[in-house]
Formats: C-alpha cells, structure tokens, sequence
C-alpha cells in the first residue's frame, strides 16, 4: 500500500514496542501516579483504569502523530473515528500520569532513549473517564 510503505500486512504485523525499560529508568527518578498500556478498548478503556473516581483525563486527539495504518484502516473499513479511538491504540502504546511540572523532563528523557513521547492531555477533576476530543 503506497501511503503506508509497505502492504498492509507488514504494517499490520509490526511488532509491539516494549516499553518495561524506558518505564522503569523514568520511575527511577519520577514519581507515576498512573500507568496503562494502551491495547484493545483505546484510551477510553484503558487509561480510565488508572482514574481515582473523582478525576476525568482529558486527551488532545491531535498531540501526537497519527500512524499511517490507522487512516488506511479507517478509510477502507470504513470505520467511523469514534470507533477507531474506541478499538485501537491510534499510536499510543502506553501512557504515564505525572505532575505536570515532570512532563516535560520525562517526555524529554524518553526520546534521548528513542521512545516518540507526547504530553497528550491532562487531568481535571471528573468522575474517572477518558475524554478523547
């Protein structure tokens, strides 16, 4: 498939990231008050596991790049995009809730190590859900 560079196979067969190291030198020196690894079910079901019920995420659906895969699978399902944010990752493999003052040193170690890093939201008082806007 030309936009993805590859077939579609290859991009669907690209291996997971491993992210157990660049986490664990992170907690070394900064404290996580929440971590989630992003698999089926997205942001919305994944990272609301790591809400107190008194907090809601609030996440920029335009903070980080979005992989080429993504659109192809859209386009060609079709699939609306609430439900591509609702099944997949869209890129985002995993994710850290840190003080706000932390974010920016640690998205900076992050991608030192290699790892794409993004700060792509916040969290507001709520009632323990994932708002991807």
């Amino acid at each position: 498939v030309k936009e993805l560079g590859m077939t579609a196979g290859e991009a669907l067969l690209t291996p997971t990231r491993i992210y157990v190291n660049a986490v664990l030198g992170v907690m070394k020196q900064y404290k996580i008050k929440g971590m989630a690894n992003i698999t089926g079910g997205g942001l919305e079901g994944n990272l609301n596991r790591t809400l107190p019920s008194n907090c809601d995420a609030v996440i920029d659906k335009t903070s980080w790049p979005r992989l080429p895969i993504f659109d192809f699978i859209q386009n060609n399902g079709p699939v609306e995009e609430d439900e591509m944010f609702r099944v997949f990752n869209m890129g985002v493999g995993y994710t850290m809730v840190v003080a706000a003052k932390d974010a920016a040193p640690i998205i900076k170690r992050l991608k030192r190590l290699g790892y794409p890093a993004h700060r792509i939201g916040e969290i507001v008082e709520g009632s323990g859900v994932v708002h991807v806007q």
